[in-house]
């Protein structure tokens, strides 16, 4: 099974960004690291264009980095096989609805043994150069996120080679995969 890290291709694609930038960065996505679900306590977070391109249905979102954004067209061609693994949280924006994905499964899949790190000088380790996933973790997984150092490395979110063919067999726009 081959798996592929997500992104959003910015290139020509629209990307969104919070209205009240300070309020919900503190309120809602202080929390996105958690495995803690969020939807019970999530208000009313509205978003707007910051940059005009083609309609994305994974824009590029500036309000959070590590979280990503589906348009309604993606949530609904995706969420049978994605609703057990995130949550949907809404982001009401005046020309269509979106979603900001809370990813859930967050997994101690990396094989630290084949994996390449990324280190300072001090040795501390900040990231990863190559991942090298354990087969029998993913296994069953569409989307995950992974631990490092004990703690969610949220920089990145990872999906099977079932979500990205369903993302290319229904022309979703503004995906980008890398295989990893």
């Amino acid at each position: 099974m081959r798996i592929w890290k997500i992104e959003s291709d910015v290139k020509g694609y629209n990307s969104l960004q919070l209205v009240n930038f300070e309020d919900d960065q503190e309120r809602y996505f202080g929390k996105f690291e958690s495995l803690t679900p969020l939807q019970q306590n999530w208000g009313e977070v509205q978003v707007y264009t910051i940059e005009e391109g083609e309609l994305s249905d994974l824009p590029h979102f500036w309000g959070y980095s590590k979280a990503m954004v589906m348009s309604e067209k993606a949530k609904k061609v995706l969420e049978s096989k994605l609703s057990s693994c995130v949550e949907f949280l809404p982001l009401q924006h005046k020309e269509g609805k979106y979603y900001v994905l809370h990813v859930l499964s967050i997994l101690q899949a990396v094989d630290y043994e084949s994996a390449l790190l990324r280190k300072l000088p001090s040795g501390l380790v900040v990231g990863f150069e190559k991942y090298a996933f354990k087969p029998e973790v993913i296994d069953g997984y569409n989307i995950f996120k992974v631990f490092l150092n004990e703690r969610v490395y949220g920089t990145e979110t990872f999906v099977s080679d079932e979500i990205k063919e369903i993302v290319e067999e229904n022309n979703l726009k503004g995906f980008k995969f890398i295989e990893v």
